[in-house]
């Protein structure tokens, strides 16, 4: 992919909520992405880079108010700051 994130941004592709069939769910599943592009990291008040704690192929869960949604090559993908990533889901 020739799109690559800048600084601590992150690239992923959403993961659709499964279909309940019908059933009511109380609490919304949390936002779900795959991670198909990361940025280098930020740098400390003396620059050195901290490089991010997340990789490309990270399963992760992510706010809602967080990512924007930006159009590469005609998939709708999301574009967001790591930060607003809660955490790594490990079982994938």
């Amino acid at each position: 992919m020739p799109f690559r994130p800048l600084h601590d941004y992150i690239l992923m592709r959403k993961i659709d909520a499964e279909n309940n069939s019908g059933i009511i769910v109380l609490k919304p599943k949390p936002n779900r992405g795959i991670v198909i592009a990361v940025g280098e990291g930020t740098r400390n008040d003396e620059g050195k880079l901290i490089p991010p704690d997340i990789k490309v192929d990270d399963t992760v869960i992510f706010r809602e108010n967080g990512p924007d949604e930006v159009e590469i090559d005609g998939e709708k993908l999301l574009l967001m700051r790591q930060g607003y990533v809660l955490a790594i889901d490990n079982h994938d």
